[in-house]
């Protein structure tokens, strides 16, 4: 092998040896970069998980429900299709905090909440939930 040849092949062994070492860097660059993307799905995943489980149990609206009929008595209840109008009269402050505080903790849909003051001491709320 002549001396020329020996350089050529030296040359090109680097440049292959580089070009190798750079691929191998941005590889394990997007490696990293994908398992940390991995992970915050994950992540998200498990949070909808269990969102659909608060939300999503029929079973757990029902008793739901019926801890607040208990809690603080409907003067009625009407069924719309995919809805339950439930409206509570005469709340003085306690029963209406009562009745806010455990729909705010509740899993329940609510598609609709109006809160009306019918004088200094007592409101009206009408409270639209999906079934």
């Amino acid at each position: 092998m002549s001396q020329k040849n020996l350089i050529i092949f030296v040359v090109s062994s680097i440049l292959v040896l580089l070009i190798a070492y750079s691929m191998k860097n941005s590889a394990q660059k997007e490696y990293m970069q994908s398992k940390q993307e991995l992970t915050v799905f994950d992540k998200e995943v498990k949070e909808l998980a269990a969102l659909k489980k608060r939300f999503g149990n029929k079973k757990n609206i029902k008793r739901v429900i019926e801890t607040l009929k208990r809690a603080v008595k409907p003067s009625s209840e009407k069924n719309r299709g995919a809805t339950i109008l439930y409206d509570f009269e005469n709340l003085n402050n306690q029963k209406l905090n009562v009745l806010l505080r455990k729909i705010e903790n509740s899993g329940i849909k609510v598609k609709e909440l109006r809160i009306t003051r019918t004088d200094p001491q007592n409101a009206k709320v009408s409270l639209e939930v999906f079934k």
